[in-house]
Formats: C-alpha cells, sequence, structure tokens
C-alpha cells in the first residue's frame, strides 16, 4: 500500500474514530463531509494550549518530567472510567 493511500485511508480516523452507527451518531458532528469526534475536538486543542503553557512557564525545567506525566494521566482518569 502506498503513503499516499495509507494516508487517504487513516485520515478519518484521526479525527472521527467512532463507528458509524446510530448508537454512535451523537458522538461526532459533521463539518461539510467531515466527521469529527465531539470529545476529541476538545481535547486535542486543549493538549496543545497545555504544551504551549508549559513552555513558555518554562514548567518544564521546574517540575520533573515524571511529575507532569503523572499529573496529565490522574487528569485522564475520570474520562476513561466512564468509557461503556
Amino acid at each position: 500500500m502506498g503513503k499516499r493511500k495509507f494516508l487517504r485511508n487513516i485520515t478519518p480516523l484521526l479525527l472521527s474514530h467512532h463507528p458509524d452507527c446510530s448508537k454512535f451518531e451523537n458522538h461526532v458532528f459533521h463539518v461539510g463531509k467531515i466527521k469529527i469526534c465531539a470529545g476529541c475536538s476538545i481535547v486535542y486543542p486543549a493538549i496543545l494550549f497545555s504544551m504551549i503553557v508549559i513552555y513558555i512557564t518554562n514548567l518544564y525545567l521546574i517540575m520533573p518530567f515524571e511529575f507532569l506525566l503523572f499529573i496529565g494521566i490522574l487528569f485522564s482518569i475520570p474520562r476513561i472510567a466512564i468509557i461503556p
């Protein structure tokens, strides 16, 4: 499989990873022909914002990487816990 074909097939999964069925229809919203996961549309910008804040405030120099990783995992537990 060529790189372009692979990217064309995988790109929809990056924005909306839910199956195409009525059970998950309320988990996505549509922008034209593109389906976008409602949860990921919040998480991706939050990750980017957090990375920028950590870089600008030099938190990566003050706090060890392991601590920042632990905090990230800790904040993701409520989301993981409610997955059906």
